[in-house]
C-alpha cells in the first residue's frame, strides 16, 4: 500500500531440472498474484525483471527451456495488466548479470578456478553479450521514472561483446593463476556434460539436486560455442 511502482525481481533461476509445477507456480502464478495486489494496491507503475530468454522461448533450440517459456507466460500477465489500464508496466530482459553475489556457470567457473580445479576451455570464437548488476539497477531507475518507457520491453546488455575465451583469460587474471596449457577438446566437454545432465536428470526424479553440478547441461556447452549477442540500442537511445 503506498507504493508508486514495483520492481518485480523475484522467482525460480539458474536451475535446469527444476520441474514444470515449480515454475508455473512460482515464476507464472507468483506474478499473477503480484499484478492482483499491485492493482488492488493502486500501484502506478511495475517493473518487471525478465530475461533475454524469454525472447527465445519459441525458438526450437531453446524449446526444452522451461524457464524461458514461464518468463514469456509471466511477460503475457504483466503486458495484459498493462493493455487494460490498471497499471504501467516496463518489461526488462537483461543479459547474463555479473557482480557480487551472482550464480550461474560463470559462478561456477570461477569458483573451480580459485580452487585450482578448472580445465582450460577449448578455443571458440563465441561471443557473449553481459551486463553489470549496477547498470542494470541503473536501468530499472530509468524505466521507473521515464514517462516513454510506459509499454515498453527493453534488452539490457552494457552494449559490448565478450569472446569466451577473454571472460577466461580475466578470470584466471584476477584469480593470479596461470591458465593451465593443456586444452580440453570440445568433443570431450561435451561428453562430459551430456554425462553430467544425465546424472542430474536421474536425482531429479527422487527430488534430488546436487549443488556442484546441477546447472551443468549441454546448453552450457552450447553456451561456450555459439554467439549470445544481443542489441541493447531500445533502451539506449530511448532512455539514455
Amino acid at each position: 500500500n503506498g507504493a508508486h511502482a514495483v520492481v518485480h525481481a523475484a522467482g525460480l533461476a539458474h536451475v535446469n531440472n527444476m520441474d514444470d509445477h515449480s515454475l508455473e507456480s512460482i515464476n507464472v502464478h507468483g506474478t499473477k498474484l503480484l499484478v492482483e495486489a499491485a492493482s488492488k494496491s493502486g500501484v502506478k507503475r511495475l517493473i518487471f525483471i525478465s530475461s533475454v530468454l524469454a525472447s527465445k522461448s519459441n525458438d526450437e533450440r531453446d524449446k526444452s527451456t522451461k524457464y524461458a517459456h514461464a518468463k514469456r507466460d509471466a511477460e503475457r500477465i504483466v503486458l495484459s495488466a498493462h493493455e487494460t489500464g490498471r497499471f504501467e508496466v516496463v518489461i526488462l530482459r537483461p543479459a547474463n548479470v555479473y557482480g557480487p553475489g551472482m550464480r550461474g556457470n560463470v559462478a561456477f567457473f570461477m569458483s573451480l578456478v580459485n580452487r585450482g580445479l578448472s580445465l582450460p576451455l577449448p578455443e571458440s570464437e563465441s561471443k557473449v553479450s553481459l551486463v553489470g548488476v549496477r547498470d542494470l539497477s541503473d536501468a530499472i531507475i530509468l524505466s521507473i521514472e521515464a514517462g516513454q518507457a510506459a509499454g515498453r520491453t527493453y534488452v539490457v546488455t552494457d552494449g559490448l561483446e565478450y569472446y569466451i575465451n577473454q571472460v577466461e583469460v580475466e578470470i584466471y587474471r584476477t584469480a593470479e593463476r596461470e591458465i593451465p596449457t593443456l586444452k580440453v577438446p570440445g568433443l570431450i566437454l561435451y561428453f562430459g556434460f551430456l554425462v553430467v545432465e544425465f546424472i542430474n536428470k536421474g536425482f531429479s526424479v527422487f527430488n534430488f539436486r546436487l549443488p556442484i553440478i546441477g546447472g551443468l547441461s549441454r546448453r552450457t556447452y552450447y553456451g561456450l560455442f555459439r554467439d549470445n549477442l544481443h542489441d541493447n540500442s531500445a533502451i539506449r537511445n530511448e532512455l539514455g
